[in-house]
């Protein structure tokens, strides 16, 4: 082979070598590089509505992320002078759990299955259940849902003129993106000292009610199916609403909801809004409710705040930083395989083609 030729397949292999590692490495270095950690957003938001019963009761709700950050609620209606058996004062509630989320997205599962699941139109929810909606569109940036879009004009135009009087909000156009699922079950009356960890049904009542979420619904991460193994994750933890499922609240008395991470192999919680409580074996947090009304008053119902946790794993984060010391050695060799590759390039283009 002439030293021409040979100049020639020398460049090729070196520039296609430096092509491959450069195609290769870059892009995942920029990518774990230029990742920022996402601390606000859209959520779920899960109302809770009732009806029945002869004097007030509460609800619990008790939240769980597991090791694989599978997510699951467990909802009881409580009261601490429940007693059972022959005379005693047990009834039922009619309980519709309602699930708000952006069109097309992953939804919710319930059971015991004796409950009803439906997808639901705006337009079908129930007088509490909508103004709950109402309320969340036009909360701003306190909306779970995304709310109403705010329009911002040109204050040195004209146009900027405020309106002589102020228009409606446009609900329509605010729920034309979300997806409603919901499930509706008769909840037994269970006295405040009895707790469960799972659905209880027994003897034709039901106690505790247990739903899941898609992991894709509350964690933003590189992989949501898979958000404890990534090096960062924010967990976007659901707000919750309780109320009647008429327009005034009657026996609504008030909203108990906890919280529970667990903590899985590696993972490290960066911050949390509000801050957790460290245990030894997961995070935890009480939400905290608030009520825009009084009980008894035409549109009252309770609200939560919508608790973020900003995770890291530090495996993962610790085998990322490997790969960008070993990416930086290959991006030098890439380099050095491109320079060596264009000095062939020359010696093949300025040679004779006899030699």
């Amino acid at each position: 082979m002439s030293k021409r030729a040979l100049s020639w397949v020398k460049a090729i292999i070196a520039l296609v070598a430096a092509g491959i590692i450069g195609m290769t490495v870059v892009p995942q270095m920029v990518s774990i590089l230029n990742r920022t950690m996402v601390d606000q957003g859209v959520r779920p938001l899960v109302m809770v509505t009732t009806s029945g019963g002869d004097r007030d009761y509460r609800v619990r709700i008790h939240n769980v992320v597991d090791e694989e950050g599978d997510y699951r609620f467990l909802l009881s209606i409580v009261n601490d002078e429940v007693t059972y058996g022959v005379g005693g004062s047990v009834f039922d509630v009619n309980v519709q759990v309602t699930l708000a989320v952006p069109q097309g997205s992953a939804g919710m599962t319930c059971t015991p299955d004796s409950g009803m699941f439906a997808s639901v139109a705006v337009e079908d929810v129930n007088a509490g259940t909508r103004k709950m909606l109402e309320t969340d569109a036009i909360s701003g940036r306190y909306s779970s849902t995304g709310g109403i879009p705010t329009t911002e004009t040109d204050d040195n135009s004209l146009s900027a003129a405020p309106s002589p009087t102020p228009q409606a909000p446009d609900f329509d156009a605010a729920f034309s993106d979300l997806e409603l699922q919901q499930y509706t079950a008769d909840v037994s009356l269970l006295d405040t000292e009895y707790w469960y960890s799972t659905a209880v049904a027994s003897n034709g009542m039901t106690w505790t009610v247990e739903c899941s979420l898609d992991r894709t619904l509350i964690w933003r991460s590189a992989d949501p199916s898979h958000p404890m193994d990534q090096p960062q994750a924010t967990l976007m933890m659901p707000e919750f609403n309780f109320g009647p499922q008429g327009a005034a609240s009657d026996h609504q008395q008030g909203m108990d909801v906890t919280f529970s991470l667990a903590r899985s192999e590696g993972l490290e919680l960066v911050r949390s809004y509000p801050e957790a409580k460290v245990g030894s074996a997961d995070w935890t947090l009480d939400y905290q409710t608030r009520w825009n009304k009084e009980l008894g008053e035409e549109g009252n119902f309770g609200y939560t705040n919508a608790p973020t946790f900003l995770l890291a794993n530090r495996n993962a984060a610790a085998a990322e930083q490997n790969f960008l010391v070993l990416g930086g050695v290959l991006i030098g060799l890439a380099l050095t395989l491109f320079v060596r590759g264009l000095n062939d390039l020359a010696d093949a283009t300025l040679l004779k083609k006899d030699d």
